[in-house]
């Protein structure tokens, strides 16, 4: 069990984001982004993954299936203003917020997250919403390296 670490647990990184435009880097004032853990420049679920893109909130998602669908569900709150999402029965899913779709995004199981974008798709269609289209997003992966020690 030596081999395990804390996954919370800041890590030292350097990230090249020549690719990335303002739009991705998210919504945070400056002083928000400087004290961001630099974790968040890792995927929270892979966090090993060398190439990952950038959801509205900052948080580095990887490109694989689940962290993508984390990834599109951020893109679809952003569209939505962080709006409440309810289910049918008018249960809360999400709550209202860019901080409670992000903590969903990170700590939801990925078949949540895939519910949870279905709801947020029926919210964006019922308000007239265009849901976004993520599909050009594969483009800008940004290759993430550990920093020296």
């Amino acid at each position: 069990m030596g081999h395990q670490r804390n996954q919370f647990q800041p890590q030292s990184v350097t990230a090249e984001v020549n690719a990335v435009s303002s739009d991705e880097r998210g919504t945070e004032s400056q002083e928000e982004q400087e004290d961001a853990p630099l974790y968040r420049n890792r995927c929270p679920h892979h966090p090993q993954a060398r190439l990952v893109r950038f959801d509205p909130s900052g948080q580095a998602w990887c490109d694989k299936l689940d962290c993508w669908d984390c990834f599109r569900l951020m893109k679809i709150g952003e569209a939505l203003e962080y709006r409440r999402v309810t289910d049918l029965g008018g249960k809360v899913v999400i709550e209202e917020g860019i901080a409670a779709w992000s903590t969903f995004v990170r700590t939801q199981r990925a078949f949540l997250v895939v519910v949870a974008t279905e709801q947020a798709i029926a919210l964006c269609k019922k308000m007239e919403i265009e849901v976004p289209d993520v599909s050009g997003e594969v483009k800008r992966l940004v290759e993430v390296h550990s920093a020296p020690p």
